[in-house]
């Protein structure tokens, strides 16, 4: 590789990098958050959320393999025989992964929107672009595979064209999937939006929370659509390292901003917490708390001092804030609720699963003492300073 060539293909690497070191640990912290979130308050994980984290490894794993491919790249001429047997096989393995990774996350997607879909024909508008796109997916995969035929040979895949199959076919499965995939998207965010323009309670946190999720889900059909006019210069043959690294690159981008808008959409029970100190006692003297001279002549402290009890427990959320494990409107880990404001009522949930802070102040009920005690005391200091029972009159 000369010079030039190596320096673009240096300069390349450093912005592809840049850019996945940033959006992978979103990605993954999002992940974390909502599997946290789940077992928290839901006590169980979804299979939706076991399909994402395996989506997810798989997408590091094609990022693994394709950062390899793009690396050991500078070290053999272009378009070489030493390239293709090098670096064909993690190359294969990574469009593998891309695949795989791409139809995981789909249909995570597609499952949070079945479970917030109030209508049967959202439903049917949902469960069919995630089924069409899954199958074409795994279709063209087994096609390019096998176009060569068994056994699979990947430097004979990538570079041979005198395979049963074109090696134009790359170009044309490739531009079908993105754009199936960018369809997929708009039909998704439609279902949200569609519920948003119905709804008629919903708060306008509710609904900015809402909009963002959908404004991600259209982030990723630009990813896709970003693609295509990569799948229009590639194709099998000589050139395939230096046309395809830039469609892995987007597509591994695209899984992953996928991954973090199906998990933000979960995370509204984290954003209503609110984190108290722990349970503690204060006792507050009389003068704090009586006026300046509004004291009773004669009293003592001790029988106007208030003890301010002050109970808080060290985890309070709001129970509104677990309704719908999501930023949506409500949905459950298990089914579709029947409403789809954040206004009505929830089920009927034991009082011990949730504590409600309160202060309770006590004040001694005995501001003066009894007469009779009065009395008492007042005899055994001499008879001449207290009124008597007896007779009423003063001695």
């Amino acid at each position: 590789m000369d010079k030039q060539t190596l320096k673009k293909h240096i300069d390349e690497l450093a912005g592809f990098v840049g850019v996945l070191c940033i959006i992978l640990p979103v990605a993954t912290i999002a992940i974390g958050l909502r599997i946290w979130i789940r077992l928290r308050f839901a006590s169980r994980l979804g299979a939706d959320d076991c399909i994402l984290m395996l989506s997810h490894f798989v997408n590091l794993a094609c990022t693994g393999f394709w950062l390899y491919v793009h690396v050991r790249q500078k070290y053999y001429q272009p378009r070489s025989t030493e390239l293709f047997d090098a670096l064909s096989t993690p190359f294969v393995i990574s469009v593998g992964t891309y695949v795989l990774s791409s139809v995981l996350v789909k249909i995570t997607i597609g499952l949070f929107f079945l479970r917030i879909a109030q209508q049967k024909w959202q439903k049917y508008v949902v469960l069919g672009p995630t089924i069409l796109y899954t199958f074409f997916l795994i279709i063209s995969l087994t096609i390019v595979l096998l176009r060569c035929g068994v056994p699979i040979i990947p430097v004979v895949l990538l570079v041979s064209d005198q395979c049963p199959i074109s090696p134009r076919l790359e170009q044309i499965l490739g531009l079908n999937i993105a754009s199936l995939n960018a369809l997929c998207d708009w039909v998704f965010a439609a279902v949200p939006t569609h519920l948003l323009l119905t709804s008629q309670r919903l708060s306008r946190d509710a609904k900015f929370s809402s909009c963002f999720i959908i404004g991600l889900a259209v982030a990723g059909s630009i990813v896709s659509i970003v693609r295509l006019p990569y799948f229009a210069d590639s194709r099998f043959g000589p050139m395939l390292f230096e046309t395809n690294h830039m469609i892995i690159f987007l597509s591994v981008l695209e899984t992953a901003v996928g991954a973090i808008a199906i998990s933000l959409v979960t995370l509204k029970p984290l954003l209503q917490m609110r984190r108290k100190c722990r349970s503690h006692v204060s006792y507050v003297s009389a003068n704090a708390v009586l006026a300046e001279g509004h004291r009773p002549l004669g009293s003592a402290d001790w029988m106007y001092s208030a003890c301010v009890a002050k109970t808080q427990s060290s985890k309070v959320f709001e129970l509104k804030g677990v309704r719908g494990l999501g930023v949506l409107p409500d949905v459950s880990m298990t089914e579709t609720n029947a409403s789809r404001d954040d206004e009505v009522e929830l089920p009927a949930i034991p009082a011990a699963s949730y504590r409600q802070s309160f202060t309770m102040i006590r004040v001694p009920n005995r501001i003066m003492p009894p007469i009779d005690e009065v009395l008492r005391d007042g005899g055994r200091r001499g008879s001449g300073s207290y009124p008597s029972v007896s007779d009423g009159t003063t001695r």
